[in-house]
């Protein structure tokens, strides 16, 4: 009886173990299926989302405040229409609703540089401070300390427009276009500030100074070729004049030619400055204004609301390069049908015909370095970028080790030159910079010299550029030993000792970001650098990753608020697919790391599941995400923006390396 009585008992045991096994394996299968199916709605959307040419290119859409400086250039060029005033206004103000002032996004803390340039640009259109759609914006502004508290870069924004006193005149001129290149501060230290300074103080000497010259062609040609040498120009009986007209020629020569200048803030400064030019009669310039204002009629665009936006900067670079690295990461299955191929044979084309061999403004600190970038603006020659020409390389190099024999001469020259040129731009403290290597670290003094509220547009080393470098070269030396050298490795050493040099103390074994809110981005990213490149163990990351973990929402996702600029502390913020995509990247790695050490899943498996789980939530049957979460970053603290491909892109990438871990 007792044998009968422990047979059975065996049995149970048996058969319940077998039905655990069962129905975990129900579970995974259930889990595959659902990820399998987002997978491919994903790739679908993209394929019909891809343009002709092979290239993928998504919006950027920021606060309203960039479409009141729209309608203030519209009306200053006589461009205005009713039609086109009320397409801005019901922007602005149902941006607004019922909140007291103007927020970096709709609902979102009120922001007094926002809610500045709104003010003041609406009441330039004739809404006075009166008007009750804006008095109550108007009171909040000045219980904050009004103009007196606006940052020097929004103040910069007002100015050409009439809408500020800030002088520059009195702290620069254009003979700051003559300090020479070996000086702390020059035209070619600052980074890309220049594309904003440079125009501003052209047109300010040119709206301001009765005595101004006829502008010489010559000056125009040199394309601000003098800039920053003033040797040669030294015994000028005329330098002020010399100096404007020389910024003048090499704003005009960066012109794109679509008409724009990288970014809306950019574009929108030089097409008032050449209206200035052109009022003084001082040269024509004439067909560059008409040239500039349709090139701001392209980035005008409609959203989800169906409302009209300016979108900020074309990012076809950036998004075409990053698209093309998802796309690789997804299992080749799903890639395996005609069209597939024949898409990502056409990204690849086109990226090919992107790579930029002229020597644009980084060859100015870097006068030796060969040409090989691309850059986040193809249109834009001048200013390729790091981020982008990694991102570049990466998808070369993955399609390269699918299709050994497509265009291989054509393959490995770009690879190889684009990887020169990104080792070439590495800063001495090992980071990486964005646009130009060297850049000065006295650009705050000298900014807070203008102004008390200076902005923070450093060009130096960016951890989550720099993190996302390290990957790229790692993956390099590990699959790609005919593109690696000492050099390579030499430099990954280094950028991992600057990421952690510059971690924070205000929260554990964290980053700051530099592209997007703010520590969870910078801090995933990182962690999964250091991990990959050996720099750190899977131990040293722990602290890292335990405190993301320790802050994720409980619908899977992550969040965090532009508040975490300001306070320079963590903020939480609802949960979004675009900071989500990005802040999982260390926990994807953990765990493929893991995977391959142990052969089972590790601690943070749950962490992960249930952020995969939020990131599909997010997916519409369209195959798309659409959300606005303006976690993006043009300028912290003042400029942020949606970026309406990279939760897409973040997301596809995650779930082809999601969907690898669980079907091991």
């Amino acid at each position: 009886m007792n044998n009968h009585f422990r047979f059975m008992k065996a049995t149970l045991l048996v058969v319940s173990l077998c039905l655990s096994v069962m129905m975990s394996q129900l579970s995974v299968a259930a889990e595959l299926q659902e990820v399998d199916n987002t997978i491919v709605k994903m790739l679908d959307a993209a394929a019909i989302d891809q343009n002709p040419d092979g290239s993928f290119t998504g919006a950027i859409e920021s606060d309203p405040s960039i479409e009141v400086l729209f309608l203030l250039v519209a009306k200053e060029l006589g461009k205005d229409t009713p039609e086109l005033e009320d397409e801005v206004f019901h922007r602005v103000f149902s941006w607004k609703g019922d909140d007291v002032a103007w927020s970096f996004r709709p609902g979102g803390v009120p922001s007094i540089d926002v809610t500045g340039i709104i003010l003041h640009g609406l009441e330039k259109l004739g809404i006075n401070p009166s008007d009750e759609r804006v008095a109550e914006a108007w009171a909040w502004f000045e219980s904050q300390g009004g103009d007196d508290s606006l940052n020097l870069a929004t103040v910069l924004l007002l100015k050409p427009i009439g809408l500020s006193t800030f002088k520059l005149d009195e702290l620069l001129s254009p003979l700051f276009f003559a300090l020479p290149q070996d000086s702390e501060i020059n035209i070619w230290s600052i980074g890309i500030l220049r594309n904003l300074l440079i125009p501003l103080i052209v047109q300010q000497f040119y709206a301001e100074n009765n005595i101004v010259l006829p502008v010489l062609d010559r000056r125009i040609e040199s394309n601000g070729s003098h800039l920053a040498r003033p040797k040669k120009q030294r015994f000028k009986l005329f330098p002020l004049n010399f100096w404007a007209q020389e910024g003048l020629g090499y704003m005009i020569g960066h012109q794109q030619p679509d008409g724009n200048w990288y970014a809306f803030q950019a574009a929108y400064v030089n097409i008032l400055m050449l209206n200035t030019v052109q009022k003084r009669g001082v040269y024509d310039v004439s067909d560059e204004i008409e040239n500039a204002w349709n090139g701001m009629l392209k980035v005008k665009k409609t959203n989800i609301n169906n409302e009209m936006f300016i979108s900020v900067s074309d990012s076809t670079g950036w998004d075409t390069s990053r698209m093309l690295m998802a796309l690789q990461s997804i299992p080749e299955s799903f890639r395996d049908s005609m069209v597939a191929i024949e898409n990502n044979r056409k990204g690849i084309d086109w990226l090919l015909g992107k790579q930029l061999f002229n020597k644009g403004d980084w060859s100015n600190n870097a006068p030796n370095l060969r040409p090989g970038g691309w850059s986040f603006v193809p249109d834009n020659i001048w200013l390729p970028d790091t981020d982008v020409t990694a991102a570049a390389v990466e998808a070369l190099l993955s399609y390269k080790i699918e299709n050994p024999y497509y265009r291989p001469v054509e393959m490995d020259n770009a690879i190889s030159r684009g990887l020169e040129w990104t080792l070439g731009m590495q800063n001495d403290d090992g980071s990486f910079p964005a646009w130009d290597t060297d850049n000065t670290t006295y650009l705050p003094l000298f900014l807070s010299l203008l102004s008390k509220n200076p902005p923070d547009i450093e060009d130096v080393g960016q951890p989550d550029v720099t993190s996302r470098i390290i990957e790229l070269l790692h993956d390099i030396d590990k699959v790609a030993p005919e593109f690696s050298s000492q050099a390579l490795r030499d430099s990954i050493q280094g950028a991992c000792g600057y990421l952690l040099s510059v971690r924070t103390q205000t929260e554990p074994s964290a980053w700051r970001g530099d592209w997007a809110v703010d520590y969870l981005y910078a801090t995933g990213l990182a962690a999964s650098a250091l991990m990959v490149a050996d720099c750190w163990s899977l131990s040293d990351a722990e602290q890292s990753l335990d405190w993301i973990a320790s802050v994720q929402n409980d619908d899977g996702g992550w969040g965090e608020d532009h508040q975490s600029f300001i306070v320079e502390s963590y903020v939480n913020a609802p949960s979004s697919a675009m900071q989500t995509g990005f802040i999982v990247e260390g926990f994807l790695t953990y765990e493929e790391l893991y995977m391959e050490m142990h052969n089972e899943p590790s601690a943070y498996r749950p962490v992960l599941d249930q952020a995969m789980s939020y990131l599909i939530s997010t997916v519409g049957d369209d195959g798309r995400i659409d959300e606005k979460s303006h976690t993006g970053v043009l300028l912290k603290q003042l400029w942020y923006a949606d970026y309406a491909a990279v939760p897409d892109i973040r997301t596809i990438n995650a779930l082809g390396r999601y969907y690898k871990l669980i079907s091991e």
